[in-house]
């Protein structure tokens, strides 16, 4: 019964790191459609400053300069349009808000450390009643030391 418990309770923390990580390429795809909106709205701006036909020696160089730039700013957006999403650093996890599953292997954060960690249970038939953590170097961190955990990143997959 426990165990089927600790499952469920894995499988449901497996689907909300599903739906942050999609809520943060969501962020990213926002940010980037929201760069490339602002340079449209430069385009737009210097389209209506410009003087289509110059014949004027000062009119012709205002052109030119904001033909210019305007070439600048169409070659950064198809830049930016190219660019494949970000993965940003996965934010850290409070641990107030929530913590990873017993022997996940996570980062995790003191205040003054960060370092490889996973979380332990008491040992049943213990007189100890609180999880901990164990970092790489075998040593015990109460749970009141640890302020935050992120999860590792997902395996490179080759293409």
């Amino acid at each position: 019964m426990k165990y089927k418990q600790d499952e469920m309770i894995r499988k449901q923390d497996e689907m909300i790191r599903k739906q942050d990580e999609m809520i943060r390429k969501q962020d990213e795809m926002i940010r980037k459609q929201d760069a490339i909106k602002a340079i449209d709205q430069i385009l737009e701006a210097l389209w209506e400053i410009d003087i289509p036909s110059p014949t004027v020696p000062e009119y012709i160089e205002h052109h030119q300069g904001v033909q210019a730039v305007m070439k600048r700013a169409r070659d950064l957006k198809e830049i930016l349009e190219k660019l494949p999403a970000v993965q940003p650093e996965p934010p850290w996890i409070p641990c107030d808000k929530g913590l990873p599953d017993y022997g996940y292997e996570v980062l995790i954060s003191t205040y003054d450390w960060v370092g490889v960690a996973h979380r332990v249970a008491p040992m049943p038939g213990s007189d100890e009643t609180k999880d901990g953590w164990m970092d790489s170097f075998g040593e015990m961190n109460e749970p009141e030391d640890v302020c935050a955990w992120v999860p590792f990143p997902q395996p490179y997959e080759g293409k």
